[in-house]
């Protein structure tokens, strides 16, 4: 349940962003976009851009990998005026993954919420057509660790795991 929570409250901020300044610097603000890999922390996903603000995109997306997933992200663009970008986002991926049981019994889908991120290039024309993204996309797993001690205590922590992924983008403006 906490974890729908973060994710309710992740999309609520984003929302609340999305009343910024507009985007009036003559770029067509939204985009729709397959990416491989990537944020979508699976094989690929189906994405909406929504480019609020000349230097700030919000995006959500459905993905597929061994269940679904939706990644949503608030990203930084750079040059305002140019097609070509420097994209730099931070973003938060729910998934609901499918568990494979070795020994063959039935396994329950697992939820997950997984913070990700992306630092790359972004060609966005301002006339809108082809849109493209490549980058460096790394997803950071929180492990949750217990460990039992012979007095019958624990230690609980965290253990954050850094996985380097790449991505590619591509879809249209308009």
């Amino acid at each position: 349940m906490s974890k729908f929570l973060v994710f309710g409250l992740f999309i609520y901020l984003f929302g609340v962003s999305l009343l910024s300044k507009p985007n009036d610097n003559g770029f067509k603000d939204n985009a729709v976009f397959i990416e491989l890999v990537g944020q979508t922390v699976g094989f690929f996903s189906i994405n909406v851009d929504y480019r609020y603000n000349p230097n700030f995109s919000f995006r959500i997306g459905f993905g597929l990998s061994l269940g679904y997933t939706i990644p949503i992200s608030l990203n930084y663009i750079s040059h305002e005026n140019l097609s070509h970008h420097f994209e730099f986002g931070l973003g938060l991926t729910y998934g609901k993954f499918a568990t494979i049981n070795i020994f063959g019994g039935s396994s329950e889908p697992v939820d997950a919420l997984i913070p990700t991120a992306f630092i790359g290039y972004r060609y966005q024309p301002k006339k809108g057509g082809l849109f493209f993204r490549v980058g460096f996309t790394p997803w950071f797993r929180i492990n949750k660790l217990t460990n039992f001690d012979r007095e019958g205590g624990y230690t609980t922590k965290y253990n954050i795991e850094f996985i380097p992924v790449g991505g590619i983008s591509l879809g249209y403006c308009f």
